[in-house]
């Protein structure tokens, strides 16, 4: 076999492929040999049909399963004795093929980007990194008080702190109840702070059994569509008042929640949690950062069959995410982020190849028992990940990281600690 390489265009190549008459009369003859053994003519014994008889009765069928066999296989070693990376299965053109002739087609390859990658060393990062406060861990500590709480139904009316059960139907101007709207029962805080207005002013001072109309406008900055900025009414009826007991934030709370000893052991734990998990970010953001100045740096077209092919995926996805947007909408949000995940792959790869930072087998195996020792069973963990088919990614994972662990060796990184941003109050009834 002959193959003949030509550039057509970025990281696409066409090869022209000529196969010997020889070769291709000896496939030629195994195929029909196969036909042969099987044809069933009247007039002739199974096996002892004539080769030319067999030829010219089944000639489409041989043809095609010649090609069937000899395409492929041509591909496979042009792809191996040119070294070429598919970023897509090839495309065959100018197909010639006659008895007794070579077999001769073009193949066009759409290829994986390799680049040469430059400056990716002695980069300036900057980096911001959240404040983690004694507010933030007050506030998880209370927010684990009050899932603690336990609650006694009381007949008095409700206060504030107070939890009230109720009923909710939507109803016209005049309190009558519209067709198929459902009653929706609910559970809400007696004056919660993030209640809309009218239900923080209804929900207190209510009995068992009460009843009331209220006329809700809603914000225009209210979370669903079908509420921001409309006014609704409803019959609001009590169902159950219930006192809420929260215990005491002590020794004894810590030890029942967590099984610390102390209250401040427990601020310490929370407070390693929650900077570990900023850490995670802040590393993520730091990572962002470097492929931003990497993409900048080395320029370069991405395949369109890798970014199409990504495209695809990622719309099928989008819709179920996102069943109101458009497809054009969804379409002008993906490309770009498509676009630049591809890019990260192939500089991170480029760099990698570069440096010989390529992830031996060994490290692979001690990145995951790290992780895998986190869980309470290591060895069904992994037979799981095998199963699930998840280890190339892992591996792909612990590449990438070394990879980002050699460039962020050489760089300057400036952190920059901010104050953590208050959450803002929720705007739903409940």
């Amino acid at each position: 076999m002959k193959s003949t390489l030509a550039e057509k265009g970025p990281w696409q190549k066409a090869v022209e492929v000529v196969l010997d008459a020889e070769d291709v009369n000896k496939r030629l003859g195994q195929v029909v040999a196969r036909y042969r053994e099987r044809a069933a003519i009247p007039g002739f014994r199974k096996g002892k049909v004539p080769t030319n008889l067999v030829q010219s009765t089944f000639a489409p069928n041989i043809e095609r399963d010649l090609l069937n066999e000899l395409l492929p296989e041509c591909l496979d070693r042009v792809i191996e004795e040119h070294d070429l990376r598919l970023a897509a299965p090839p495309t065959v053109t100018e197909l010639s093929f006659r008895h007794g002739e070579p077999l001769k087609f073009t193949a066009t390859f759409d290829l994986f980007p390799i680049i040469e990658p430059k400056d990716y060393q002695g980069l300036e990062l900057e980096v911001e990194e959240t404040e983690i406060d004694d507010k933030l861990i007050d506030d998880f500590l209370e927010n684990l008080r009050q899932r603690a709480a336990r609650g006694t139904p009381v007949l008095r009316p409700s206060q504030p702190g107070d939890v009230v059960d109720i009923s909710v139907q939507p109803v016209d101007v005049n309190g009558n109840r519209l067709p198929k709207m459902k009653r929706e029962d609910i559970r809400l805080e007696a004056g919660g702070a993030n209640l809309l207005p009218e239900f923080k002013e209804a929900t207190i001072g209510v009995s068992n059994g009460e009843q009331k109309l209220l006329h809700v406008k809603y914000p225009e900055t209210t979370n669903d569509p079908n509420l921001a900025g409309q006014e609704r009414r409803y019959r609001m009826k009590v169902l159950q008042v219930v006192e809420r007991h929260v215990p005491a934030l002590n020794d004894a709370f810590a030890t029942a929640v967590d099984g610390s000893a102390t209250l401040e052991e427990l601020r310490t734990k929370v407070r390693l949690r929650y900077e570990g998990e900023e850490k995670m970010r802040a590393q993520e953001r730091l990572e962002e950062a470097l492929i931003g100045k990497l993409i900048d740096a080395n320029p370069f077209d991405v395949p369109e069959p890798l970014v199409r092919a990504a495209h695809k995926r990622a719309m099928e996805q989008a819709k179920k995410d996102n069943p109101n947007a458009t497809e054009e909408e969804l379409a002008t949000a993906l490309e770009p982020m498509i676009v630049r995940r591809w890019k990260r792959d192939v500089l991170l790869e480029s760099i990698a190849r570069k440096e010989s930072l390529a992830l031996t087998d060994d490290e692979f195996e001690q990145k995951l028992s790290s992780l895998l020792a986190q869980e309470r069973e290591p060895a069904a963990a992994r037979r799981r990940l095998e199963k699930e088919g998840r280890i190339p990614t892992l591996r792909t994972r612990f590449q990438e990281q070394k990879t980002f662990g050699f460039m962020l060796e050489g760089a300057t990184v400036h952190r920059i600690l901010k104050p953590r941003e208050a959450a803002s109050p929720a705007d739903a009834a409940s």
